[in-house]
């Protein structure tokens, strides 16, 4: 009698050894199929990520209150449109304004919107020319169009690519400023965001 109390111990131990065998088994597979999904929604996101970059449309407001660290009182205002090409190779841009006068320069800045940051383009006189240029009188429409490329990144994007810029944009970490004869600092600026 013992003996079989022992055996039948032996085998329902036996047998629950094997059950939580098993579910270590399924929940070693569960886990493997979640990090594969994790894994593979992971690709799809950077995938999905760098799709975004292509045909995307950036703007901005120009308005002499976002300066820093002060305000500026100004009639001037504006608008900056920014597309990226299908393949994220080229960004083209125009800078549209109203009522400012003499015009010396326009940039994409990098830094936030609380701070003052480095030229990370030349929009104005252009990408290619990065020398002041004042254009006499007010300016009431298009100052510029025109296409960024790799080549004309400056500053901290130096040697960096378009899909840099347009992940420094993503992050509100790029604000566009119209730089006058009357305001060299700064008249009228805006953070570009996604439209």
């Amino acid at each position: 009698m013992k003996l079989s109390h022992i055996l039948t111990a032996v085998v329902f131990v036996a047998f629950a050894l094997s059950g939580c065998s098993k579910k270590s088994n399924n929940m070693n597979k569960q886990k493997a199929m979640t990090n594969g999904s994790t894994s593979m929604s992971q690709t799809g996101q950077t995938a999905q990520v760098g799709a975004t970059a292509m045909n995307s449309t950036f703007t901005t407001s120009l308005e002499g209150g976002n300066e820093v660290p002060n305000a500026v009182k100004t009639d001037a205002g504006g608008e900056a449109l920014f597309r990226v090409n299908s393949d994220s190779t080229k960004i083209y841009y125009t800078v549209n304004l109203s009522n400012v006068d003499s015009v010396k320069m326009a940039h994409i800045h990098y830094g936030t919107s609380k701070e003052n940051g480095p030229i990370a383009v030349w929009l104005y006189p252009g990408p290619q020319e990065k020398q002041p240029m004042v254009k006499p009188g007010a300016v009431n429409g298009t100052l510029k169009k025109g296409v960024i490329t790799k080549a004309d990144l400056n500053g901290p994007f130096k040697g960096k690519t378009i899909l840099d810029l347009v992940h420094a944009i993503d992050h509100d970490s790029t604000y566009v400023q119209i730089h006058t004869a009357k305001h060299p600092e700064g008249e009228i600026r805006g953070q570009l965001t996604r439209k």
